[in-house]
């Protein structure tokens, strides 16, 4: 229900006693939700499906390729490596 605020602003928030938006609000929230995690999942399957493609037309194929599971992020340069290691433990973190 759409309720006017302070100098006449429209506002989405329910009045007391009401659960929260209804009909078309809600429809355009779902619709935009979806949406939103449509566009998300559709990029990522795109940047997969490249970087595959890129794996299987380097020279060998898959068969050569080796993963790295624990490599460096900063070959040669110790200090900086830790620095990016602990920076993602903090990410972890939060």
């Amino acid at each position: 229900m759409r309720t006017e605020g302070p100098e006449g602003a429209s506002s989405l928030v329910a009045p007391p006693g009401q659960d929260g938006p209804r009909g078309p609000v809600r429809r355009t929230l779902r619709t935009e939700l979806v949406l939103v995690l449509a566009l998300s999942l559709g990029a990522s399957a795109v940047s997969s499906l490249i970087s595959f493609v890129g794996a299987l037309t380097r020279p060998g194929g898959l068969a050569d390729q080796a993963a790295k599971l624990n490599s460096s992020q900063a070959p040669g340069r110790p200090w900086l490596d830790l620095a990016w290691q602990l920076f993602g433990l903090s990410l972890i973190h939060l």
